[in-house]
Parts: C-alpha cells; structure tokens; sequence
C-alpha cells in the first residue's frame, strides 16, 4: 500500500462523527464501512460483500445450524446480551425512570 495515511481515515472519521453527532453506533459503522472501502479500493460490491462477511463471522451466525454448535457459539450470546440491554435501557429510558 503506497498511500499509507489513508489508515488514518477510519479512526478519523469515527472519531469526528461520534463528537458531533453523539451516536457512537452510526460513527463505528461508518469507520468499519470506511476501512473495508479503503481495502477493497473503494469498490462499493466488494465493500459490502467484505463487511457483510465479517460481521456475519464475527456474530458465529454460521454456528447456528446445529444444537451442537449452537452452544459453543459464545460471540452470539454475547451480541444477543448486548441487544437485550440495550433494549432493557432504552425502555427505562422511555419510561422516564432515567432522566
């Protein structure tokens, strides 16, 4: 890779993102979508196909063919818990027992 300063761009702009706009989420998809770009060379199939890709291995989806594998799958439970809270705050959120 000649253009090495293009390794600074995702952290960059996930970083700029998240202190304006407040929404950490959007700002670290934006940098992984930003990053999968730059080693792809800026090809939008390639780029989607890679990002789908890794989150889909990332999450261990392919582990849920089988009971077996299913409960060996620890980065789904994790991602599954996170969602769960995340659900959980927003509704306490909502309610209005948090200000």
């Amino acid at each position: 890779m000649q253009n090495t300063w293009l390794v600074l761009l995702p952290p960059l702009a996930a970083v700029l993102l998240a202190s304006v706009t407040r929404r950490i989420q959007l700002s670290l998809f934006v940098g992984i979508v930003a990053a999968s770009s730059i080693i792809n060379d800026f090809n939008l199939h390639a780029t989607i196909k890679h990002v789908g890709w890794r989150l889909f291995r990332v999450t261990e989806f392919y582990k849920l063919t089988s009971w077996e594998s299913f409960w060996t799958c620890a980065n789904f439970f994790i991602c599954a818990f996170l969602v769960l809270i995340g659900i959980l705050i927003t509704m306490i959120k909502y309610s209005g027992a948090a200000d």
